[in-house]
């Protein structure tokens, strides 16, 4: 994830991350695509300092130490979880034997390939601290992707047959996380030793990675892959992280981390990476505005005004002017009212620039109700704005699209787990419909209830009744309360030996929302289909089975569950359904959550969040009360993994000195 600084932002945490970029660093790569903006790269990033191979270890004392301060080690690294060992950086290699024993200079482009010459061999933007035993392992095979490894980390980093199209010797893939920064690291290589690589020995793997000239300087099948990669795995925090400190240690930067739309404009390929957030479960304010774009050419303002600023000292006309957008970042803090910054890639440049430069949470001291104005102004004179009014910590923070702008905020309260509706159903359909409601769409048979010698069920038959739809909504239910959930219900039909989706066209399905329903009008927009029910099999007539549907990925404290039949005027049946249950792990009872001085962002998330403030220790706590995480010293721009995390919700309590708050976090 990217995030982007405000001067301001600067003023209030020592680490900043895009102010290191130095004011029209890549003016000579506007504009240029293909080779030429390969040339044009290389020519701004050559010619860094070299400090030689033996600097290094110093040097990844910067570059390379994680928030507890021991080495950040890509191959032993596991996102989210507990990695199987870390070293201190005092623990060199020597000799090793196993994983673990230490860590040495891992060449991330084997300097096999280029006969240990320098400066390629002590450049940190390519060589990383490793395992020593996984890096000789790696050997100088090229990175790919293994379905058989031979060989398997203990992180799950693997070592084998290459599976991907075009190379089948053998190759090293490392674990997801780090498959992107991997890749642009190779694009790195690409144009800082753009002059170099045609002339470099071609021998052993080398063969089948390096096309032999100037551009596109890789073989395809390996150029694809890193394509992907680079897709797949976008820019994070770590790697800006990594980036400034490379640049401070030796002078020059990965352009492709800095823009990370470069790759395909010198390459092609899917460079989509960003993401807009967009919160429908947690009731706070709408935070999406959306704003019509029509050419490639524009600028973008946003105005704030806080009307409740605490420490008003800092700005005491609260009122602060900001431009900027991700393809200019040295531009961002521009701030003497001019119109001065030319943007390529309206999708791109919005999200980057607004998403979270627009965050007032990053405030650790105020208290902030916030509204912004955004306007964009193009060079063939179109221009448009929009505005939002929203709360400091309601929600991640402010989301741009092209269109028109949505409407204001439309709800402001807070359901916390709970507090409302029951966490279980249990419908046995022995007298009525069991609170269910009945929708009938169109025709006129709906879901009844009847008994059949001992047993009850809920049954529709529309045989013969023509073309006809009915819904049965069940009562609504707090899925926010329990975790490890089970959904299950037992139906049976005069179909025999078929699958539900062989039984007619839609005849039955089952569908839930986390939308409130009314009571009376099924909404489909607000329904999702539970496809999984499809591959149920029915064996013989009228003989029962029961469905486990997986539900724990739905967060909502008003969630609704549905059996629907539909039919044609010619292919009704009858389909009956009984002991309808949801039943899992009772939250615990949740602690006060107070009105929160810091915040989570964003929020939802799905890999990792931040905090806006730094904490002696942050916990991250299921709602069942089970403690999943403990990280102390948490800075306010350190990355805090959940990857390992399902969806759901979760706790975050933190501890600043003797004062604690408890945060909600919504897992995607």
């Amino acid at each position: 994830m990217k995030k982007l600084n405000l001067l301001l932002v600067s003023l209030l945490f020592t680490s900043v991350v895009f102010s290191q970029i130095p004011t029209g660093y890549y003016d000579d790569a506007s504009g240029k695509t293909g080779k030429a903006l390969l040339v044009a790269l290389h020519d701004i990033i050559d010619g860094h300092t070299d400090h030689g191979y033996n600097a290094l270890k110093n040097g990844y004392k910067s570059t390379d130490k994680k928030p507890n301060g021991n080495v950040w080690d890509i191959y032993s690294d596991v996102p989210g979880g507990t990695p199987p060992y870390e070293f201190q950086f005092s623990n060199t290699c020597g000799t090793y034997q196993s994983e673990g024993d230490c860590y040495n200079r891992e060449h991330t482009f084997p300097q096999s390939w280029f006969n240990k010459q320098s400066p390629m061999r002590s450049d940190i933007i390519q060589v990383l601290p490793t395992d020593g035993k996984v890096n000789g392992m790696r050997s100088n095979f090229p990175y790919g992707e293994v379905d058989n490894p031979s060989k398997t980390t203990l992180n799950g980093s693997k070592l084998g047959a290459n599976s991907t199209s075009g190379y089948s010797g053998t190759a090293f893939e490392p674990i997801d996380a780090y498959k992107g920064d991997l890749a642009r690291i190779y694009f790195y290589m690409a144009a800082r030793y753009n002059n170099k690589i045609a002339g470099w020995q071609h021998n052993g793997t080398a063969d089948n990675v390096l096309a032999g000239n100037n551009y596109p300087v890789y073989d395809d099948w390996q150029l694809q892959l890193l394509l992907k990669w680079n897709s797949e795995d976008p820019v994070s925090q770590k790697e800006i992280d990594r980036n400034n400190a490379c640049y401070d240690y030796q002078g020059n930067r990965n352009p492709f981390v800095d823009h990370p739309e470069y790759v395909c404009a010198v390459w092609g390929g899917d460079c989509d990476t960003t993401s807009t957030p967009n919160d429908t479960t947690n009731n706070e304010p709408s935070n999406q505005v959306t704003m019509s774009m029509s050419t490639s050419d524009y600028q973008i303002i946003v105005d704030y005004v806080n009307d409740n600023l605490s420490n008003g000292s800092e700005h005491s006309d609260n009122t602060e002017d900001y431009y900027g957008a991700s393809a200019h970042y040295e531009n961002f803090d521009t701030r003497d009212g001019s119109y001065n910054s030319k943007f390529v890639n309206a999708d791109s440049a919005i999200v980057e620039a607004l998403r979270e430069v627009l965050l007032p949470a990053k405030y650790p001291t105020s208290k902030l109700n916030v509204n912004y104005v955004v306007s964009y102004a193009t060079y063939n004179g179109a221009s448009g704005s929009g505005s939002k009014s929203f709360y400091c910590c309601s929600e991640s923070p402010l989301a741009f699209k092209l269109g028109q702008a949505t409407d204001e905020p439309n709800d402001t309260t807070n359901n916390e787990p709970g507090d409302k509706l029951p966490s279980e159903l249990n419908l046995t359909f022995d007298s009525d419909l069991d609170g269910c409601t009945l929708v009938q769409v169109s025709g006129t048979t709906g879901w009844s209830q009847t008994t059949y010698k001992t047993n009850s069920y809920a049954v529709i038959n529309t045989y013969g009744q023509g073309a006809n739809e009915s819904w049965l909504v069940t009562p609504a239910v707090n899925m926010n309360a329990i975790e490890n959930a089970s959904f299950s219900f037992d139906m049976t039909s005069y179909n025999a030996s078929k699958t539900v989706s062989a039984c007619g066209a839609g005849q039955f399905e089952v569908y839930y929302s986390t939308v409130s329903f009314d009571g009376s009008t099924i909404n489909t927009d607000n329904w999702q289909r539970f496809t999984s029910v499809d591959n149920e099999t029915l064996s013989e007539k009228w003989d029962w089975i029961t469905v486990n549907v997986d539900v724990n990925s739905i967060v909502g404290d008003a969630v609704c569950f549905a059996f629907v039949h539909s039919c044609g005027s010619s292919d009704g049946t009858t389909w009956e359904i009984d002991n309808v249950k949801l039943s899992g792990d009772v939250v615990a009872e949740l602690p006060s959550v107070n009105s929160p001085q810091l915040c989570i962002y964003p929020n939802p998330a799905k890999d990792a969040f931040y905090l806006s403030a730094s904490v002696d220790q942050l916990v991250v706590i299921s709602l069942s009360g089970q403690v999943l995480k403990v990280q102390n010293d948490v800075k306010a721009q350190d990355e805090i993994y959940i990857a390992s995390l399902k969806s759901g919700i979760y706790l975050i309590k933190t501890l600043s000195g003797s004062e604690s708050q408890v945060l909600r976090l919504i897992v995607e």
